[in-house]
């Protein structure tokens, strides 16, 4: 599958004729531009790639908003790059990795006759033409995701001191954590701090509202995703660790580095579990007092 661009003769709402896409963000707009001929809509943008258009990195709306949005858009290309690209699976692996997660190379059989041999020399060409396409693969990703880039967040990465060298590598790994810290502020710490405090918070007072259980699940795992890319950690209150330890009968004095572990994951996932349930059950308590 290919990713397409307007065309000259393409007409899109509130496109002008940079390689940059953008469209009408609100609907009820066109009421206040008939009222005000001065009014000019706002555009939301829109990524070149037409299968996964509505995610993209950009800096509307929040930093809040910015972080959900990058973790959003990242996954979403990810999905969209293993199911459309050959091998995409292991691009996928290498991206969530942080390094290319090369394919297995084939071993030299000992005292193997001339049948096996053979089949080895096979192994190897096939050992040769997954590397390549692993490479391919990376070089059309970094395509992908830097076609999702608004004009504001290209001319940030743009302005950067090694900006040619990533850009020369097709190195998307390193462009991905460039996105990663442009969306939660990384350079800025004081507003870090206040970044994770606004992240937990969005989290635990996210709630299930109108929504289905499905739908509902939706930001509430995007939330969760947010506080753990920024940093962040659910589940290390002392209470919860304890808790799991009495149930698991693990020492609660000093327990070793191990037993620390598997309180921590216990209590991450009861943690998860209990803001999950919260959002939930907020949502039938108002319908039956209503």
């Amino acid at each position: 599958m290919t990713t397409t661009t307007p065309t000259s003769g393409t007409k899109v709402a509130g496109y002008s004729s940079s390689s940059r896409r953008y469209t009408n963000n609100n609907k009820n707009e066109q009421v206040t531009k008939n009222q005000n001929p001065n009014f000019k809509p706002t555009a939301k943008f829109l990524g070149r790639c037409e299968a996964v258009r509505d995610y993209v990195y950009d800096r509307s709306g929040t930093k809040q908003r910015q972080a959900e949005q990058h973790t959003k858009t990242t996954q979403e290309l990810l999905n969209y790059a293993e199911r459309n690209y050959k091998d995409g699976h292991r691009l996928k692996s290498t991206i969530i990795k942080g390094k290319r997660v090369e394919p297995p190379k084939p071993v030299k059989p000992k005292d193997a006759d001339e049948t096996e041999i053979e089949i080895w020399k096979e192994e190897i060409k096939d050992f040769v033409k997954d590397r390549k396409e692993l490479t391919r693969n990376l070089q059309k990703f970094y395509a992908l995701v830097w076609g999702q880039c608004s004009d504001d967040v290209q001319h940030d990465v743009e302005s950067r001191e090694d900006y040619e060298e990533i850009a020369e590598d097709n190195n998307v790994i390193k462009l991905l954590e460039i996105l990663k810290g442009l969306a939660h502020n990384f350079v800025d710490q004081v507003y870090k701090v206040q970044s994770l405090h606004q992240a937990k918070r969005s989290f635990y007072l996210l709630h299930q509202g109108n929504d289905d259980v499905a739908s509902y699940m939706k930001p509430f795992m995007s939330a969760y995703e947010v506080v753990r890319e920024m940093g962040g950690r659910l589940g290390r209150d002392r209470l919860l660790i304890k808790m799991e330890l009495e149930q698991l009968q693990l020492s609660l004095g000093t327990p070793n580095d191990k037993e620390n572990k598997i309180g921590l994951k216990e209590a991450t996932k009861d943690q998860k579990d209990g803001a999950s349930n919260a959002g939930l059950e907020r949502y039938t308590w108002r319908w039956r007092s209503s």
